[in-house]
Formats: C-alpha cells, structure tokens, sequence
C-alpha cells in the first residue's frame, strides 16, 4: 500500500464521529456522584459534557433555572445522609468564546444532618424529600388571583407545583414587620418586600399585598427540612 493511500485512510478513519456514549440506566447512588468529581471543568463543550455526564450519571434528577442559568443536578439519599452535583450550562459569548459549554461546577459532596445546612436543604429538595407530598386534593390556587393567608398557608406547600409563581392579591390584617419582611393574618403568611417597611405601617393595620408565590425550604440547626409559602417578591398596594 502506498503512503498514499494508508494517509487517506487513516484521514478517513480519524474524520469519523465516533459513536454516541449512551445514558447510564442503572440506580445512582452517592459513590457514582462522588465519583464525578472532575468529571467536567467550566469551558467544555456543553453538548460533550452533558453526554458524558449522563453516560456516568444518567438523566440529571433535577434542572434548576436560575438568573444565570441553567443547572443540572444529580442526587441520591442514603439514609439521613444526602449527595449531589451540579453543573451549570451557560452561553460562552459572555466569555468571548464560541457556542454552549459548562459554567460553573459544585463539586460533589455528602451533607448529612450535621452538614452545611443551605446544601442539605437543596439537596433534599433535588431528591424531593424537603417537604411533604404533593396531596393531589389540596385546592389549587384561586382562578381570580385573590386569596386570604389562611388559603395559602392551607395549600401552596401541598400543592406547590400547581402555587408556585403564581401571583395574589391578599387582604388582611398585619401581624408582625421585620425589616423587609411582613407577616399577614394569624397564619403567619410571610410577605418579602423589595424595600424596607414603611415607618408609618402599623401592627393591626388592614392592607392589600400583591405578590409570586415562592415555597422556601428552611433547616433546623437538627438538620430537618420543612416548607412554608411566601409572597416574594411582595409589594404594598393598599
């Protein structure tokens, strides 16, 4: 054969795409997520990393949308004991670079009760053990947008895939200000404003809120996680 032609095959050879790597269909556990520790670094190609994460992992357990992205996590509960990873995905024109590629990677970690309590509680929303079920009775959100604290505090953790960013106007009278934050009616609905409260805004005072559903997941220093609804953003209006 001459170098001729072997140059031609082996440029025919190497021009071939090789063939897809395919998703990992088994259980994931913490030892797989553990094991993707630099798996991916910010930079890469989105559409090769995303493969080979899945090749690893499987399908992401979670994608979270935030302001700077998207975000795909992977997570698994063992016992009291909670595991993930995340990965961001991110336009690479911000960094003067061409096409889609991996932005920011939380590297992967175990958080038990006596973790890091902001990472236990996100993880435990991934695997979606942070509240209680879904209960496909409880009422969904009014179809006029207007609730009392009672409804909500009711049903929006119960029913929080049907609440959540949804926007209301709630009437009622104030019980407690803190700052930017203000509890309405004896449920204790909190309302997140943008501001400060006004000074002149007493106790007892009946007033007219408008703001998104948001369920906030909060953990107790004994590493128990629990749910509650709020206004945030919320703003005054009457």
């Amino acid at each position: 054969m001459t170098r001729l032609a072997l140059l031609c095959l082996v440029l025919a050879a190497c021009s071939k795409s090789r063939a897809p790597r395919e998703p990992f269909k088994g259980p994931l556990t913490p030892t797989l997520i553990l094991e993707a520790k630099n798996l991916v670094e910010p930079f890469d190609p989105w559409d090769d990393a995303f493969e080979l994460l899945q090749h690893k992992l499987g399908k992401p357990t979670r994608v979270k949308q935030r302001e700077s992205g998207e975000y795909y996590q992977w997570a698994a509960l063992e016992g009291d004991a909670c595991t993930y990873f995340e990965v961001g995905k991110e336009s690479g024109e911000k960094y003067k670079r061409e096409g889609v590629m991996v932005g920011a990677v939380q590297a992967p970690a175990t958080y038990d009760k006596n973790g890091a309590l902001f990472n236990r509680a996100e993880c435990m929303e991934i695997v979606g053990k942070a509240g209680p079920p879904e209960d496909p009775n409880a009422a969904p959100p009014p179809e006029n947008g207007i609730a009392t604290p009672d409804i909500v505090v009711a049903n929006a953790v119960k029913a929080r895939s049907k609440w959540t960013g949804k926007k209301l106007t709630v009437s009622t009278q104030l019980k407690g200000i803190g700052g930017m934050a203000l509890t309405l009616g004896d449920a204790g609905l909190v309302c997140i404003l943008k501001d400060n409260a006004p000074a002149d805004l007493a106790l007892g005072k009946e007033i007219m809120v408008e703001g998104t559903v948001k369920i906030s997941t909060m953990v107790s220093m004994g590493g128990d996680v629990s749910m509650r609804p709020e206004l945030n953003p919320c703003a005054i209006v009457k």
